[in-house]
């Protein structure tokens, strides 16, 4: 199971904190948004894996 590193939850607590859990895409009035670029951003994490531990099972 991947679990986010503790900067990565942090950068994704930024995220709510300013666009909520979904995100506030505003790409239509000016792209690239600043929610759509945020580092926290779920979407972006997803797709760095140095944002992702391994959680081991015991």
């Amino acid at each position: 199971m991947r679990i986010l590193t503790d900067e990565a939850q942090e950068m994704r607590d930024q995220f709510e904190a300013s666009y909520g859990v979904d995100g506030n895409c505003s790409c239509h009035i000016s792209p690239p948004c600043g929610s759509c670029v945020h580092e926290g951003n779920p979407l972006n994490q997803e797709e760095d894996d140095s944002c992702w531990i391994e959680e081991v099972s015991p």
